[in-house]
């Protein structure tokens, strides 16, 4: 796959999960973890729109509410978790986020209750 290619990997990634959901309605999952390589406001609607609940890593210059993650969450220290309701990719959802013990942001937008 052309990593270099968005749309090609939003396309990947909904052709998988429409591959999966044959075999296993979205009654059966308890949602989907992903990485930041499947993000954006499309693939974000698409699993919405499946009833599939997310759970994406999301870059830290992905923007929540109009701010850049990394300046949303930027004093949390190293060990420090918070969660803020957000808009994420036009979805609006929770974003949970801490800092890796090498000090990057670590941020996750989910549905999943927190």
């Amino acid at each position: 796959m052309d990593r270099s290619d968005p749309r090609r990997e939003q396309q990947y990634g909904e052709a998988l999960v429409s591959r999966l959901l044959k075999a296993h309605p979205a009654g059966r999952w308890m949602g989907l973890v992903a990485d930041r390589e499947f993000i954006g406001g499309a693939w974000f609607r698409f699993l919405r729109r499946k009833d599939i609940k997310r759970a994406i890593r999301i870059r830290k210059n992905a923007m929540a509410d109009e701010l850049r993650v990394d300046a949303w969450f930027g004093d949390l220290k190293v060990g420090e978790v918070s969660c803020e309701r957000g808009n994420v990719y036009g979805e609006v959802m929770q974003v949970v986020a801490t800092r890796s013990p090498a000090g990057d942001p670590v941020a996750i937008a989910t549905d999943f209750s927190v």
